[in-house]
């Protein structure tokens, strides 16, 4: 999916910022999962400083996410109002 994405050179619309947003926090999450797990495994302060920004990023991902749906919502509502409107 990103690799269309990044090849196509196109914008995203609402509903594959949502998805794109999903799959962030997916693999963030996975990152940080692991990153943590080898640091404790292995005694690493680097595993554990890795997890501790893939735990950043999984913050900033959820806070993308939100704010995707949230204009997915707004825009779903304002063709609710102009479909209404119309008839």
């Amino acid at each position: 999916y990103a690799v269309w994405v990044l090849t196509q050179r196109r914008v995203l619309f609402a509903r594959q910022r949502v998805i794109a947003g999903w799959l962030a926090t997916i693999f963030t999450s996975i990152f940080a999962a692991g990153a943590f797990a080898i640091g404790i495994v292995a005694n690493s302060p680097a595993g554990l400083a890795a997890g501790g920004l893939g735990l950043a990023l999984v913050v900033v991902s959820v806070l993308l996410l939100q704010r995707a749906r949230r204009r997915l919502t707004a825009l779903i509502d304002r063709r609710r109002e102009l479909e209404a409107a119309r008839i």
